[in-house]
């Protein structure tokens, strides 16, 4: 009987932890084009695969580091924006810092995409870390995914890393 006790309390414990890994697990990966990218994370291979798609790339001064530049790369057939840190071209350590939805050919993994409504952004997420009427933000580890929202709608949807 005390065993018995022992194993449910243990697995009574690990619930939580399993309920976690549901509306937020894996949430700051993004798949365009066939290609995952994971905001924080090393993305020159993956530019690489998705050069085709490219319809431009703006490089400027980096405001975050004293050497190197941001860049940003337009997917329109896609509808993502990406931005990047590197030193220089051809960095194979260049970092994705931002990952923009522009148009609702592009959904997050749960199926939210530009004009989704508030609601349907709470059932995919679970509350917000923050609600301010007009913007929805989740924060889980280094990254930041925040809901732009207009007449309760989504109309921009933001990967960040801090």
């Amino acid at each position: 009987m005390k065993r018995m006790l022992i194993a449910v309390l243990g697995l009574l414990m690990l619930l939580p932890l399993v309920a976690c890994g549901g509306k937020d697990a894996g949430w700051k990966d993004f798949t365009a084009g066939g290609v995952t990218l994971e905001v924080g994370g090393k993305c020159a291979d993956a530019l690489k695969t998705l050069s085709s798609s490219c319809t431009k790339t703006t490089p400027s001064a980096t405001c975050w580091k004293e050497t190197g530049e941001d860049v940003v790369y337009e997917y329109q057939s896609l509808g993502v924006r990406l931005k990047t840190y590197r030193e220089k071209e051809g960095d194979p350590n260049e970092t994705l810092l931002a990952i923009e939805l522009r148009s609702d050919a592009a959904k997050t993994p749960e199926g939210i995409t530009i004009g989704s409504t508030a609601d349907a952004v709470r059932t995919a997420y679970g509350e917000p870390s923050t609600d301010s009427g007009s913007l929805l933000s989740y924060a889980k580890g280094s990254a930041i995914l925040q809901f732009t929202l207009k007449d309760g709608k989504v109309s921009a949807v933001n990967y960040f890393a801090e």
